[in-house]
């Protein structure tokens, strides 16, 4: 990730030296990630000598991030451990503590018989989301965070401990205009945590 980023910053002092502004902005929204967006926002109105109001006018676009989103959607999982309530709470507790989350309260609700699991934890970063749906072997999750945060290991920890045959996860960072979904590649370190159905 760190390598990434200072990829990244050496590409825009390398477009300042040309002096292209049309690259610069091209660049710009080319990134749109929370802590790099920031910090390339602050240099190139720097460089332009221009408020954040005039750089976010001249591009017709309001560029402040108010949070990003992860929507993961994992499919041909195990329908026993899409009802298992104590599988589904120890996810969500591995995602909260790998991320350094902080838990402000939370709402389970294990629909009766066949049905699937619903969860919902309220965070002082924003939410994190499960539902489950076992006559469908689907398990959607929804994180919602405020602050940057690493990509969590979601394919290789949902194969794991819910038996998945295919994990989807998209991005989107929120509060700009026209907001993109992209797919996400793991940069969070990926655990081998021994998953069993029915352990709390």
């Amino acid at each position: 990730m760190l390598r990434s980023f200072t990829a990244g910053i050496t590409r825009i002092l390398d477009i300042f030296e040309r002096n292209d502004n049309c690259a610069i902005i091209v660049y710009i929204l080319s990134r749109q990630t929370s802590l790099a967006l920031e910090l390339v926002q602050t240099a190139v109105c720097g460089y332009l000598k221009l408020s954040r109001d005039e750089l976010r006018t001249d591009l017709k676009l309001d560029l402040m991030i108010v949070g990003t989103e992860w929507l993961i959607e994992a499919v041909d999982c195990d329908p026993e451990l899409l009802r298992d309530e104590r599988v589904l709470k120890r996810l969500i507790e591995a995602v909260i503590s790998d991320l350094d989350l902080v838990p402000l309260g939370q709402l389970w609700h294990k629909f009766p018989g066949e049905g699937g699991v619903t969860g919902l934890v309220a965070l002082t970063e924003s939410h994190l989301a499960c539902h489950t749906y076992p006559e469908h072997q689907i398990a959607t999750f929804n994180l919602y965070c405020c602050r940057s945060r690493p990509e969590w290991g979601w394919k290789a920890e949902l194969k794991q401990a819910l038996s998945a045959g295919t994990v989807s996860v998209s991005k989107v960072v929120r509060g700009t205009t026209g907001s993109e979904v992209e797919a996400c590649k793991p940069e969070f370190a990926e655990f081998s945590r021994g998953w069993t159905g029915g352990n709390s």
